[in-house]
């Protein structure tokens, strides 16, 4: 539409190379930030404080982002741990929406990502710095705000007043990486020693800790060497 072409005789995905991060989700990968709009210079992010972002921190803001475009009149917070939320609030005050977002869960919320859509005063800014958080991003910081702020050096202070959210959809092929990532596969119910695993015995949560649930093909029809709980991480030395 920019270029005022309708139809043109190829189409190709478009990237931009934006920034090469420190790694990718885990430490031996390599990871780069693409964006895919022509015109797009940068993302809408300006990162006021705090360490360069990684690859799981992006992540992390994306997802939070995505929730909080949802909130269009009232003062919304969103707490996002592995791409997971762990607290959501809405309330006219935003100071009460931010303690209430963060009560939701307080020790999923740990090393987590906050998205705001209010602007961070010193009384919140006293309240965030109560906790360990890797990225606050808002609209926009008062100056006493940052002073408090700041004082936790590798915080990343991010001003998102600039960002523009888009409907954010992946394609057909990415949906089983996007569903797996990261996830392991854990027993649905109690597996007694000797029984052969169906479908029925697993689900998957987070942490990547276990059996990968691109491996599930795999496990169905396996036996349990030991009883595994419910809820416990599968990994290959109970099964055979």
């Amino acid at each position: 539409k920019k270029l005022k072409i309708n139809f043109p005789e190829k189409k190709t995905i478009f990237g931009r190379k934006l920034q090469q991060l420190r790694y990718g989700e885990n430490p031996h990968q390599e990871s780069s930030i693409y964006v895919s709009d022509f015109n797009d210079k940068k993302l809408g992010f300006a990162q006021l404080h705090g360490k360069e972002l990684s690859y799981n921190n992006y992540n992390d803001m994306f997802a939070s982002l995505e929730i909080l475009n949802s909130v269009k009149k009232k003062s919304g917070t969103v707490i996002i741990k592995h791409a997971n939320p762990c607290g959501v609030s809405v309330n006219k005050i935003p100071i009460e929406s931010f303690k209430n977002a963060f009560a939701s869960d307080p020790v999923s919320a740990f090393g987590g990502v906050i998205a705001c859509n209010y602007k961070i005063t010193r009384k919140i800014a006293t309240e965030i710095n109560k906790n360990f958080l890797e990225v606050i991003l808002a609209k926009g910081f008062d100056k006493e705000s940052l002073i408090i702020l700041k004082k936790k050096k590798n915080l990343r202070i991010i001003d998102i007043t600039e960002f523009k959210q888009e409907k954010i959809t992946s394609l057909p092929s990415e949906e089983p990486a996007r569903k797996n990532a990261r996830r392991s596969l854990v027993a649905s119910c109690d597996i007694s020693a000797g029984t052969k695993i169906d479908y029925n015995h697993l689900t998957w949560k987070r942490p990547a800790h276990g059996i990968s649930p691109r491996e599930i093909k795999s496990v169905i029809g396996k036996k349990a060497l030991f009883d595994i709980k419910e809820d416990d991480i599968l990994k290959w030395k109970n099964i055979d």
